[in-house]
């Protein structure tokens, strides 16, 4: 059970990144896809090398979430 709940939450919070985050580029705004929110949901999972206990892991989500990050992307060849 736990694990399909996990999956169901991962479906909501890569279906609500494709609906509010986009980026812009040379003045064109352009919509999160699939691969993008995808990207982001795995760098939002601590990994067993990046667990600090409760408190740590958390600030670092809520760092994420908050502050952002950056996921490189290529577009028009550049």
């Amino acid at each position: 059970m736990g694990r399909l709940r996990n999956v169901l939450l991962d479906d909501v919070l890569v279906e609500q990144m494709l609906k509010i985050n986009k980026f812009s580029h040379r003045g064109k705004e352009y919509a999160f896809d699939l691969q993008d929110a995808h990207e982001a949901l795995r760098r939002l999972k601590p990994t067993p090398d990046k667990i600090k206990g409760l408190r740590g892991t958390n600030q670092d989500i809520y760092d994420l979430l908050v502050l952002g990050t950056t996921i490189a992307k290529t577009i028009d060849g550049g």
